[in-house]
C-alpha cells in the first residue's frame, strides 16, 4: 500500500478551501453588482423612457439635434447588403464545437457554444405616417423584441446538443428584420433630421417599455439569487473540502 503523506493532502484541501472562499466571494461581488449597480441603471433608464412623449413626424421635426427620441413605424430597407436572405438588420451567433479529452471509460462527448458575431445594421429608414425618418449606421445597436430567426446549418461532420437539437459546427443562428417590421427606435436626433439608434426593438412602444422594465427586474432577481448562491457554494464547498476521502 502506498503511504498517503499528510502535508500534500493538507496542502490541496487548503488550496481547495481557498478556491471556495474565491468563488464565493466572486458570487457576493457579482451579486452586489447586478442589485446596486445594474439594476438600479436600468430601472432609470426604463423609468426616463416611459416619460419620454409619444413622437409623430411633428413631435419629431420640432425637436433638436442630440435630443433622446422614440418613434414607431414601419422599418424599412435592402435585404440585399446584409448578404442573409430577407434580414434588413440582424444580430447572429457561430455555433463551436469543442471535442474534450476522453473520460476514464474512453467516452468522448463534445460540447458546444454559442459566439456572438457582430450585428448588422446598414442603411434603414422608419415610415411614420407615410414619412420617411434615416436611421444612421452606427455599431453596437441593441436588436430586441419578437425577431425573426433563421438557422443556416454548418457543413461540418462535427456536431454538439443545444437545448435539445443537435447542430454542426459552424452553425449560425440570425435574429433579425425583414423589410416593414413594426419597430419602435430609441436613441439621439441625428444632424441631418435623422435618428442615431441605440435601440431597434421588434414591437411597438407599449411592448417596449415593458421590455426595459422586465429587463430591470431581471436584473435585481438575478443580483438576489447571486447572494442566496454565495453561502451554499461556501458551506457545501467546505463540507465537501473537509469531509471528502482520498
Amino acid at each position: 500500500m502506498f503511504r498517503l503523506n499528510p502535508f500534500k493532502i493538507l496542502r490541496e484541501r487548503l488550496g481547495a478551501a481557498v478556491g471556495v472562499f474565491a468563488i464565493s466571494f466572486l458570487c457576493c461581488v457579482i451579486g452586489a453588482l447586478m442589485t446596486f449597480v445594474f439594476a438600479p441603471g436600468q430601472a432609470v433608464q426604463a423609468f426616463r423612457i416611459s416619460r419620454l412623449p409619444s413622437m409623430d413626424q411633428e413631435t419629431f421635426n420640432s425637436s433638436s439635434v442630440g435630443d433622446t427620441v422614440l418613434v414607431t413605424g414601419e422599418l424599412q430597407g435592402d435585404h440585399v447588403q446584409t448578404g442573409v436572405p430577407d434580414f434588413i438588420a440582424y444580430k447572429g451567433e457561430r455555433w463551436v464545437v469543442t471535442v474534450p479529452e476522453p473520460d476514464e471509460d474512453g467516452t468522448v462527448t463534445p460540447y458546444g457554444r454559442w459566439n456572438s458575431i457582430p450585428s448588422v445594421t446598414l442603411e434603414l429608414t422608419v415610415v411614420i405616417n407615410g414619412q420617411s425618418l434615416v436611421l444612421q449606421p452606427a455599431e453596437n445597436i441593441v436588436l430586441g423584441g419578437n425577431l425573426h430567426e433563421l438557422v443556416v446549418p454548418g457543413d461540418s461532420e462535427l456536431s454538439a446538443e443545444s437545448e435539445g437539437q443537435s447542430f454542426s459546427d459552424g452553425t449560425i443562428r440570425y435574429h433579425g428584420f425583414v423589410d416593414g417590421d413594426l419597430v419602435t427606435v430609441y436613441g439621439k436626433k441625428s444632424a441631418n433630421d435623422g435618428i442615431d439608434p441605440d435601440h431597434l426593438y421588434a414591437g411597438d412602444r407599449t411592448a417596449f417599455e415593458e421590455s426595459q422594465r422586465q429587463a430591470a427586474s431581471g436584473l435585481l432577481y438575478s443580483g438576489i439569487c447571486m447572494f442566496i448562491l454565495a453561502p451554499i457554494v461556501l458551506v457545501g464547498g467546505l463540507l465537501v473540502v473537509v469531509f471528502k476521502r482520498r
